[in-house]
C-alpha cells in the first residue's frame, strides 16, 4: 500500500523532515534490524529508488545537479529528469521565462515550494503565450504563485490538485482541457484566484476562453469534475467559474467577490449543460448582463447556506438567472440587496421550463426596474417556497412568479 504525505514548508528543517517522512511513507523499505541508509538522490547522488527530491532555484546554475547545495536553474531542467513519485522543491524567488513555464509529464509528481506562494513566483512577465501545462495524472502543485502568463493548462485524464497557491493576472487562471476519452478531475484547495481573464464573451458562456477556472468547450473531452474548497475568487473576467460539456462541480467554503463584466453572463459562475453543488459560500458584488452572481443554462444547482449579497445584472436576474430547463434546489441561503438594473427579477429570473425550490431561505431588499423585485417567472417557470422570508423587495410591477 502506498501513502501520500504532503506538507507546507516554512523552514529548511521542516522541509527536510517532511520530505524524509514522505519518502518513508511511499514505500522505501527499511530493515528494522539495520541502520537506515541516508537518502540517496537520483540527481547527483546516484542510486535508485522512488520518491527523490529535486531542488530548483532561480539563482541556480545551468549545470546544477538538483541537490540543495547545487540546485537546477529552471523548472524545465528539474522536470526533464523527474520520475514518478518525485518531489520538485522550488526555492524562493521569481521564476521567469519559458524554461519555468514547462510541461509536467510525470505522473504522481509534486511541485512544491520551500517558503510558500508569496515567496515563490512563476511569472510570464506579461507573455500571455506561456502556460504551465499538466499532462500527467496525480500531479500536485503546492505553494506557488502563477502570474502574468497564459495560466495553468490541465490537458490530462486523472486527478490534478492545486493547493495553497495564488493564480493572478493570467489570460485564464486554470483551463481544463482534459482528455478526449477519459475523465479529468481538478481540485483547487485553499487557493486564491484573482484578476484573471478578459472582458470579451459570447452569448453562450460555454465558449468563454477567459476566467479563473474554465472548462474548455472547444475540444472533445471526457467527463470533467471540478472541486473548489476554501478558495477566494476575486475580480475575474468575464466569469470566475465556467462550466460546460456536462461538467460537475463541488464548491465549498469559497468566496466569490467582484467578478464579471456588465456585458457577459454569470459574473461569479456560468454553467451550461452542467451540474453544480455549492455549500457555505458567499457571492458578493458580482456583475453580469444576466445573472449577476449565477447564470444557469440547461444546468442544475443544489445549494446550501449561501450568501448572495449586492450582486447586479445590467439586465435581468440580479442574483440568479435560469434559462432553458435549469433548476435550483436550495436550503438555508440568503439573497439580499441584489438588483436587476434594467430588467426583471431582482433576486431570481426563472426562465422557460425552469424551477426554483427554496427552503428556509431569506429573500430581502432586492430590486428590479421592470417587475419582480424578488422573483420573475416566464410562463413555464416555477417557484416553490417553504418556510422562507420574502420581504422588502421592490419593483414598479409586482412579482410575475406566484409561489407554489
Amino acid at each position: 500500500m502506498q501513502y501520500y504525505y504532503h506538507c507546507r514548508h516554512r523552514s529548511l528543517t521542516a522541509v527536510m523532515v517532511c520530505l524524509v517522512v514522505s519518502i518513508l511513507m511511499i514505500g522505501v523499505v527499511v530493515d528494522a534490524t539495520t541502520t537506515a541508509t541516508p537518502l540517496r538522490r537520483r540527481i547527483g547522488g546516484g542510486g535508485g529508488g522512488g520518491g527523490n527530491v529535486i531542488f530548483v532555484s532561480p539563482f541556480g546554475q545551468p549545470k546544477g545537479n538538483g541537490t540543495q547545495s547545487n540546485p537546477f536553474g529552471s523548472v524545465a531542467d528539474a522536470l526533464a529528469v523527474a520520475q514518478t513519485m518525485d518531489t520538485v522543491v522550488l526555492l524562493p524567488g521569481a521564476y521567469t521565462g519559458a524554461d519555468n513555464f514547462a510541461t509536467i509529464s510525470t505522473a504522481q509528481l509534486m511541485l512544491t515550494s520551500l517558503d510558500g506562494a508569496a515567496a515563490t513566483v512563476l511569472t510570464g512577465l506579461g507573455d500571455t503565450g506561456l502556460v504551465l501545462r499538466v499532462n500527467a495524472a496525480g500531479v500536485v502543485i503546492d505553494g506557488v504563485t502563477l502570474t502574468n502568463s497564459g495560466g495553468l493548462l490541465v490537458s490530462t485524464s486523472g486527478a490534478v490538485t492545486l493547493q495553497n497557491s495564488i493564480v493572478s493576472h493570467n489570460v485564464v487562471g486554470v483551463l481544463l482541457r482534459g482528455a478526449s476519452s477519459s475523465s479529468t478531475s481538478f481540485a483547487a484547495l485553499n487557493t486564491t484566484l484573482r484578476d484573471n481573464g478578459g472582458s470579451s464573451c459570447s452569448s453562450d458562456c460555454s465558449t468563454y476562453g477567459y476566467g479563473a477556472v474554465v472548462v474548455d468547450s472547444s475540444a472533445p473531452m471526457g467527463a470533467v469534475s471540478v472541486t473548489l474548497e476554501q478558495c477566494s475568487l476575486e475580480r475575474n473576467r468575464p466569469s470566475a467559474l465556467v462550466l460546460a460539456r456536462q461538467a460537475t462541480a463541488y464548491v465549498n467554503q469559497c468566496a466569490f467577490a467582484s467578478n464579471g463584466v456588465s456585458s457577459c453572463y454569470g459574473g461569479a459562475m456560468c454553467a451550461v449543460d452542467s451540474t453544480a453543488t455549492v455549500r457555505t459560500s458567499s457571492f458578493v458584488e458580482n456583475l453580469a448582463s444576466y445573472g449577476g452572481a449565477l447564470h444557469l443554462l440547461r444546468a442544475q444547482l443544489t445549494s446550501q447556506a449561501l450568501k448572495l449579497y449586492n450582486n447586479s445584472a445590467a439586465s435581468s436576474g440580479g442574483g440568479v438567472y435560469l434559462s432553458s430547463n435549469s433548476n435550483v434546489n436550495d436550503q438555508g441561503s440568503a439573497y439580499e440587496r441584489n438588483a436587476a438594473l434594467r430588467g426583471s427579477g431582482g433576486a431570481f429570473f426563472i426562465g422557460s421550463q425552469s424551477d426554483v425550490a427554496l427552503q428556509s431561505a431569506s429573500v430581502t431588499g432586492n430590486s428590479a426596474t421592470v417587475d419582480g423585485g424578488d422573483f420573475h417567472c416566464d410562463a413555464s417557470g416555477g417557484l416553490y417556497l417553504s418556510r422562507c422570508v420574502v420581504d422588502n423587495n421592490s419593483a414598479p410591477a409586482p412579482s410575475m412568479c406566484p409561489a407554489k
